[in-house]
């Protein structure tokens, strides 16, 4: 559960700080209701974000299927809060919306990545130090 917590808060710290700099240099400033749309869809990624944890029980189709899943579900979501709050919404607006999307999910995933292969390093260098002091103690 604690690393779900600390995978979720990075997830909506990412997912927040991306969408608030995009907004901000597209238009100088971030309103109010803009930063509350925001909050809001990052800590909904943030909570979808235990879809992409893999647990060893998956395939590896069911984890991509998971992942894809998260993709659709978080771009419905872009969608329909853009709806909700008025704002045009066009293909090529769509699109682009698609690709900071895929591009977040790619970085998410990056840093993810980096943290578990991290943590694997850390506990194997603590295996290795206990397998030391074993030997020498024998």
């Amino acid at each position: 559960m604690r690393a779900y917590r600390k995978n979720g808060f990075l997830i909506f710290c990412i997912v927040y700080t991306v969408l608030s700099l995009i907004h901000f240099m597209m238009n100088g400033d971030i309103p109010a209701k803009v930063t509350g749309i925001f909050l809001g869809m990052a800590l909904f990624s943030s909570l979808l974000g235990i879809m992409l944890i893999p647990n060893e029980r998956h395939s590896n189709r069911r984890v991509i299927l998971n992942q894809i899943s998260y993709l659709v579900i978080i771009m419905a979501a872009i969608i329909l809060i853009s709806y909700l709050a008025g704002w045009q919404q066009s293909l090529l607006s769509i699109s682009i919306n698609a690709v900071i999307v895929l591009g977040l999910f790619a970085v998410v995933k990056y840093v993810l990545y980096n943290h578990d292969k991290k943590e694997a390093a850390d506990i194997n260098a603590q295996l290795l130090a206990r397998k030391k002091r074993k030997t020498d103690s024998a």
